[in-house]
């Protein structure tokens, strides 16, 4: 039984999604529980799978929402009386466990961490981060098997719960997007390596993202027909709109906003970039190599580094660096051969990261983890 906030708007909602068809043929049958929804993501769910939205009250904040519906998700592991509980992110890991102290059935807990916690919780933390890191060391060793989505993830966790150090598991995300939702991307053809060059970046417009440090990177470029569109929005839109005017790009940079379909963005680029200060995987990586398109990433923290060999799949570069940034976009600009090659490999490499794969390595997981726990519980 997984429990979020929905099943829609991020990299973690979308994995928990892309995983049912995985867990499905590796045995393993997937139980959604969710504070609000269910979600524009519940859609691609296999035929079958059940959704429960929880009775969380009519409130628009996300964690009062996932706080009133612990009692709600109680009811329903005694109902359902699952195996496994696997709250995906902190705010549900928190309420999932308190959940747990009201629910008679005890099924084994699973932590699926799939962000920074030294980002999100750490650097100028909020009073409601300094609560939940309170809660987050005083609670967290109570799970019986922890999931992080990349090394990095996995030696935060370990320093700030030291008692999950021999729980953790890395299984990274599936970033290899369903055949359903790869159909209509695939149908296209790659465009023909020209003059012409049209760069991608996908993601919010926010400080992570790091938007600043690709304009001045872009600004840099030289050649014909470049283009620079940006699929996401953000606080920061109004903002990057000026300093587009400022570095006289703002004729060749398009704001596309959000969009549903990203596949087919993806791949009609020429060239995909991440300029992001840091990441908890990098989920959009995988998904570009998968449409064939040549990858320019920063290698920051954590998950572009796990993902991409530097110049076998894909560039990588330091953070916060134009200058590093636009001399590897130029490379690629210059040497159509190398964005082929490049692409190639990539496409090669996203299969590794097949709901398929990742699903069978989750199930590996679960079935391990939940024999551990009943072992424990009949010792007991």
């Amino acid at each position: 039984m997984f429990f979020l906030p929905q099943l829609g708007g991020g990299g973690a909602e979308m994995n928990a999604v892309r995983l049912a068809s995985g867990l499905l043929q590796a045995g393993i049958t997937p139980v959604y529980a969710v504070a609000r929804g269910p979600g524009s993501y519940a859609e691609l769910l296999p035929a079958g799978v059940e959704v429960f939205v929880l009775d969380s009250g009519n409130v628009n904040s996300s964690t009062l929402r996932l706080i009133r519906a612990r009692r709600s998700l109680a009811r329903l592991i005694d109902a359902r009386r699952p195996d496994v509980l696997c709250p995906v992110m902190v705010t549900p890991a928190l309420a999932g466990l308190s959940a747990l102290r009201h629910a008679r059935h005890k099924p084994a807990a699973v932590l699926s961490i799939q962000n920074s916690l030294s980002v999100s919780h750490e650097q100028e933390p909020t009073l409601l981060d300094r609560i939940e890191m309170h809660l987050i060391r005083r609670w967290f060793p109570s799970f019986d098997g922890a999931i992080a989505l990349s090394g990095g993830v996995a030696d935060e966790l370990r320093r700030i719960v030291p008692a999950l150090k021999n729980r953790v598991e890395v299984v990274p995300n599936i970033g290899l997007p369903l055949p359903s939702q790869m159909g209509e991307a695939m149908a296209l053809e790659r465009p023909e390596a020209g003059a012409d060059c049209t760069i991608l970046a996908c993601g919010r417009l926010t400080k992570q993202k790091d938007y600043p440090t690709l304009f001045r990177a872009f600004a840099q470029l030289s050649g014909t027909g470049l283009r620079l569109d940006i699929l996401g929005d953000g606080d920061l839109r109004e903002n990057l709109s000026k300093m587009a005017k400022d570095l006289d790009i703002a004729d060749r940079v398009t704001f596309l906003g959000f969009h549903r379909d990203p596949f087919s963005h993806m791949r009609r680029a020429d060239i995909f970039v991440l300029s992001s200060r840091w990441e908890g995987f990098g989920n959009v990586l995988v998904e570009a190599m998968a449409m064939g398109t040549p990858v320019v990433s920063t290698n920051c923290p954590h998950g572009p580094g796990e993902i991409i060999e530097n110049g076998r799949n894909g560039l990588l570069v330091p953070t916060e660096n134009p200058d590093a940034l636009a001399a590897a976009l130029q490379r690629l600009i210059d040497t159509p051969e190398l964005r082929k090659q490049l692409g190639k490999a990539g496409e090669t490499r996203a299969q590794d990261f097949s709901a398929t794969q990742i699903g069978d390595a989750y199930a590996h997981h679960f079935r391990s983890i939940a024999a551990r726990s009943n072992t424990g519980k009949s010792a007991a």
